[in-house]
């Protein structure tokens, strides 16, 4: 390996390492060094050429030396390396299997940058000749752009699917839920709403389960957003045509607490007993957390109170989020209360 770190004694660690390859174990990664190495120092010629063969026959066919370089760089952890790479091959427009374009869609999903290159590759890579994706590359694809303020390329993606432009991706539940919830959380809540309802299927049976979790995740993006009014609206819709599941009345009364207050959170909470539920710890301490951020000392205590009856142990979280957010606002009265819980 010492040699693979000087242009001049690359191609000799090469040389070396083709000569011994059958005793390395095959999850080595001496081989992907120092293909990365050869590229990192513009060395070429037929001992790489050689190499990239050998990692070829040990690991399966790869279409291009820039899908082995992208599996070099993944393989090894080197970030800016890949980015670098990526990049490249957006400015280029050269095609990638639908494997290799998978891997490095998962790669970048971590961040707003990362996202945003993974929907510049995406588009790079639909007006590639022969592009043919697999169901994974589209569902990563739309997750980074829902979450990249890219809706209009998750949503061109979401049509292609619906004509059946790349063969073997089919339109489903797997896609539905994902275009429901990012299109939600960026503010498309109409949207959202008519794809749920589309799509909704109340009969018996696994049908009706993904339904309900459509609209768990419809209104979940609403409680994160705070749009109290469409959670409202968009649960009696659900009220009328189906039983309210324990994640739909959870996410409703957070965005009621935090919202509306404790008032309207606590008519939430009547209906969801009366319709049989127990209130669990975390939407009391979701509805506290919500109270606590409007000022509400009696609110707070009473809640606090009926925890306390109930055995529930308010979580650090909670606290923590409360004095946090008195501290911003400078209440004293509230983070003197808060800090003694």
């Amino acid at each position: 390996m010492e040699l693979s770190r000087s242009r001049d004694s690359i191609l000799q660690a090469v040389g070396m390492y083709k000569d011994r390859a059958h005793r390395e174990p095959l999850r080595s990664n001496i081989p992907w060094v120092l293909l990365a190495r050869c590229h990192e120092f513009n060395v070429q010629g037929a001992e790489v050429d050689a190499l990239a063969r050998l990692i070829q026959a040990i690991h399966g066919p790869v279409n291009s030396l820039q899908e082995l370089l992208l599996c070099a760089y993944l393989r090894l952890g080197w970030e800016k390396q890949l980015r670098e790479c990526v990049m490249r091959i957006c400015v280029e427009a050269q095609s990638l299997s639908a494997l290799i374009l998978a891997q490095i869609l998962a790669e970048l999903q971590g961040t707003v940058a990362d996202r945003r290159l993974a929907c510049r590759l995406w588009s790079t890579q639909i007006n590639t000749p022969g592009f043919a994706p697999s169901q994974t590359c589209v569902r990563l694809a739309v997750k980074a752009a829902l979450h990249a303020d890219s809706v209009g390329l998750a949503m061109q993606a979401y049509q292609s699917v619906l004509q059946q432009q790349w063969p073997g991706v089919r339109s489903g539940y797997w896609l539905d839920k994902l275009l429901i919830y990012g299109l939600a959380l960026n503010g498309r809540v109409l949207e959202a709403f008519e794809l749920t309802d589309a799509t909704a299927d109340t009969s018996d049976g696994p049908a009706a389960l993904q339904t309900a979790h459509k609209y768990e995740l419809l209104l979940r993006a609403l409680s994160r957003t705070r749009r109290a009014d469409d959670a409202v609206s968009v649960f009696e819709h659900v009220c009328k045509t189906m039983r309210p599941t324990l994640g739909m009345y959870s996410s409703v009364a957070g965005v009621l607490a935090s919202e509306c207050g404790w008032k309207e959170a606590e008519k939430c909470l009547k209906q969801m007993e009366d319709n049989g539920f127990m209130v669990p710890d975390n939407v009391w301490k979701r509805v506290l957390l919500g109270v606590a951020r409007r000022g509400h000392i009696d609110a707070c205590d009473h809640i606090l109170a009926v925890m306390a009856a109930n055995s529930i142990a308010c979580s650090h979280v909670v606290v923590q989020a409360a004095v946090d957010a008195y501290s911003q606002m400078g209440d004293v009265a509230m983070l003197a209360r808060w800090t003694g819980v």
